[in-house]
């Protein structure tokens, strides 16, 4: 079966790179932050799955197992797929009300997409599309993009050594 939001995204990334460049900018000062972020965010997080497995989501485990460390370099079509759009949709649309209810509704959906993570995972990752559209001039949504490959990598490799 075709996933669609898998062709959908890397097309919208392509048509705003190709339209809008400035949209996809990269500022890596923020992104060394972010890594001095996740390095201490790795070290917690080692700590509380070594000293909690039992409070590992178990659709988190079974998803971690299913998935290489190659299929996480794909994570941006994530990006693409959700933040893009809005984007787009600010291109051509000027009343900001109804940018800011697809934004929301974008929002919901991504953290949907992300409740096997947990409740609050889920609620941060619908902020995490707020924040990188409401940011993309100033930190880039390239910058973002990155740094979600960087995170759901770590993340992923450290969950893979704590459970195997």
């Amino acid at each position: 079966m075709i996933d669609w939001a898998q062709i959908i995204g890397p097309a919208l990334l392509l048509y705003i790179l190709y339209k809008w460049p400035y949209e996809l900018k990269i500022n890596w000062g923020c992104i060394k932050i972010f890594l001095k972020i996740e390095a201490i965010s790795c070290f917690l997080r080692g700590l509380f799955f070594y000293f909690f497995p039992h409070l590992i989501p178990k659709a988190l485990i079974y998803i971690t197992n299913k998935m290489s460390l190659t299929q996480l370099l794909g994570v941006y079509w994530e990006d693409a797929f959700f933040v893009l759009p809005i984007v787009l949709l600010s291109k051509y649309i000027q009343p900001k009300y109804i940018i800011y209810t697809f934004m929301l509704f974008c929002a919901y959906n991504f953290g949907m997409g992300h409740i096997y993570q947990g409740t609050l995972a889920a609620f941060l990752m619908g902020a995490y599309v707020i924040l990188s559209y409401l940011t993309r001039r100033r930190i880039g949504i390239g910058t973002f993009i990155i740094c979600h490959i960087i995170h759901d990598i770590t993340m992923a490799t450290q969950l893979k050594l704590i459970l195997n």
